[in-house]
């Protein structure tokens, strides 16, 4: 990278959430039940535990520009979680489900805020590699990888979020979305034409690009 551009290069607000390090550790299913049944420790031990994840998923669902309702919309995805723990099976792993409930609460508040006017232009598909947190470039790709999502539109950009910053497989992602595997496919083909279109303006989201995809 130009050292020009790696001396000015800041790290975003809300960086920390866009590279995630997290090992998860699955909540025991007896704290589960616990929680289910009312227990004021095992709730505690549940938000501990889980609301930082799900507070980053909504981040980098939503972008920057959510960052001052983050807190309320983590919230939001507990609450929900709360009223449907009654029908779920506290066996399985329950990150797919907040997963789902978070993809639902995000989709809610980017059909409110949402205005775009960008005209596509049909130009090569392209993926994001991944960025290291060693990557000395990371901060300036990050910046620009979140200004480029801006551009797409709800249903896209939760596409790709889930794809490139989750790292969920194509199934994941169509069931995350209660969409079939060839929506799910059709919107992140739409996505990345867009993010290829954009890329070209920002030359350290572009030096991470390659020509790779297992979604065509």
């Amino acid at each position: 990278m130009p050292a020009r551009l790696h001396s000015q290069a800041v790290a975003p607000p809300g960086a920390d959430n866009v590279i995630v390090l997290d090992e998860h550790r699955a909540v025991s299913a007896t704290t589960w039940e616990s929680f289910r049944r009312g227990d004021r420790l095992a709730a505690a031990e549940v938000w501990r535990h889980e609301a930082p994840w799900v507070r980053g998923l909504l981040f980098r669902l939503l972008g920057p520009r959510s960052s001052g309702d983050l807190d309320d919309l983590t919230q939001d995805v507990f609450l929900i979680l709360q009223g449907r723990l009654a029908d779920l099976d506290l066996t399985q792993p329950m990150r797919g489900f907040l997963v789902g409930v978070a993809v639902n609460v995000a989709r809610r508040k980017l059909r409110s805020a949402w205005r775009w006017s960008v005209v596509r232009r049909a130009l090569p598909f392209s993926t994001p590699k991944a960025v290291l947190p060693t990557d000395p470039s990371a901060p300036r790709v990050i910046a620009e990888l979140l200004q480029a999502m801006e551009l797409l539109e709800p249903e896209e950009r939760l596409a790709f979020s889930l794809r490139y910053l989750e790292q969920q497989t194509l199934d994941e992602v169509a069931a995350s979305l209660d969409v079939s595997l060839a929506t799910a496919k059709r919107r992140l083909r739409s996505a990345r034409l867009q993010l290829v279109a954009r890329a070209a303006q920002f030359p350290a989201l572009a030096a991470k690009l390659d020509g790779s995809s297992d979604e065509d």
